[in-house]
């Protein structure tokens, strides 16, 4: 007779606990990234063509709780010299914008690091208005760029 009221508080309560501990349960989410650099994006009047010169950006963005980071890795050829400095940038497609993190300078093809990010920066990748840019001496305002890509499920 005691058993089934028992039973339906137990399980309630276990029910009750299961939820409070979900509601304050930090986000996690994990995507990639990915960009194809080359001259051509580069904004109008603003670099030196150099002929054959690309790259690529892939990379995770990573959030735990309220913290952001970007696991990445940069690769490079046909440059017109050394890469001075690799950043991620805010902009969408043919416009420059201001730096949003550094990656590596100097910069080697290859590289490789892990950036703590903005939740600002999260949402302009997401939203395709962040891109990769390669400077070098001869183009210091960028000499190859690439529009990020958010990958999701990859």
């Amino acid at each position: 007779m005691y058993k089934l009221p028992l039973l339906f508080a137990t399980g309630t309560m276990v029910l009750l606990v299961a939820c409070a501990a979900g509601a304050g349960a930090p986000r996690s989410e994990t995507f990639g990234l990915r960009a194809s650099l080359d001259a051509r994006q580069e904004v109008p009047g603003q670099t030196v063509r150099v002929a054959g010169a690309t790259g690529s950006f892939v990379g995770t963005v990573i959030v735990t709780g309220s913290g952001r980071r970007i696991s990445w890795k940069l690769t490079f050829s046909h440059l017109s010299g050394a890469a001075t400095r690799a950043q991620i940038h805010y902009g969408k497609r043919g416009k420059a914008g201001q730096i949003a993190v550094g990656l590596c300078a100097p910069c080697k093809s290859g590289m490789r690091g892990t950036v703590t990010v903005t939740a600002k920066l999260v949402r302009e990748v997401e939203q395709g208005a962040a891109y990769v840019n390669i400077h070098t001496k001869k183009n210091p305002d960028g000499e190859i760029r690439g529009q990020i890509k958010a990958v999701k499920g990859y």
